[in-house]
């Protein structure tokens, strides 16, 4: 996997090393997955406008996650930035604002199944599938484009809803289950070096005696892709079958991805 370096922006990496349809790999520099850009350094930004030449952001937070860490447009002169948030509300564990207490007491008792139910929520609820239509209607207007430079999605972590996103588009572009997976997992490699467990609760508006329910907020697992992908088979018949007939995206759509972004 390609990493991308960055002071501030973790969690950052190119698409471009994980197989895909007939042998080919995503263009070096086109799909980048990380985390939110409201941190990023002076160093940070050079790198993604002069190195990737960054061309479009596509940011999956709520509406409270960008009014509460803003993204500093005025620096990425001439990037289209499109929001496309795939939870309706705060979510205790997913997006990194205020949820009820109600919802906090929730989480504490089963974090893992609750995390299991929010990967549902966000592929086969009407909000997330709205926002999966957005990012993919997104990398087809951007397809048509083959100077805009890199492509940038994240949410604020570059977890959950980046995971996703990144689950649904590698199986457009025709990678194995198995690559599909191994991209997922190497978040947990980042999130590692995220530091205290009180900044950890700071960071996910948590109170200290939700520390126990740290393993399953800050960690990528298996188990809540496939909850996802199993509701998902379950309601559409299979993941194909969700991203036509749900996101838009069939034979034609997918063959314009591939001819875009594939070398």
């Amino acid at each position: 996997m390609t990493d991308i370096k960055l002071e501030k922006v973790r969690n950052t990496r190119d698409l471009c090393s994980i197989a895909c349809a007939g042998g080919k790999h995503p263009a070096t520099g086109r799909l980048i997955r990380g985390s939110a850009l409201w941190r990023a350094t002076d160093e940070d930004i050079r790198i993604l406008m002069e190195d990737y030449h960054l061309g479009c952001v596509i940011d999956l937070r709520t509406d409270g996650e960008l009014e509460r860490k803003p993204t500093p447009y005025q620096k990425f002169p001439g990037v289209r930035f499109v929001h496309a948030s795939v939870l309706e509300w705060a979510t205790v564990g997913v997006s990194h604002d205020e949820a009820s207490q109600e919802e906090r007491e929730r989480f504490l008792a089963h974090p893992e199944l609750i995390m299991q139910g929010h990967y549902i929520v966000m592929l086969c609820q009407p909000h997330g599938i709205r926002a999966f239509r957005t990012f993919f209607a997104t990398l087809l207007e951007e397809a048509d484009n083959p100077d805009t430079g890199a492509i940038f999605y994240h949410c604020m972590g570059g977890k959950d809803r980046t995971g996703l996103a990144t689950v649904l588009l590698l199986h457009a572009l025709g990678s194995s289950w198995d690559d599909i997976c191994a991209d997922y997992l190497l978040t947990n490699r980042d999130l590692k070096r995220d530091g205290s467990r009180a900044s950890l609760l700071k960071d996910y508006n948590m109170d200290e005696d939700m520390a126990g329910a740290l393993a399953a907020v800050n960690s990528a697992q298996l188990s809540y892709v496939d909850a996802a992908i199993d509701a998902v088979t379950r309601e559409y018949g299979s993941l194909d079958a969700y991203l036509e007939t749900a996101l838009g995206v069939g034979p034609e759509q997918i063959g314009k991805l591939r001819d875009a972004f594939l070398v």
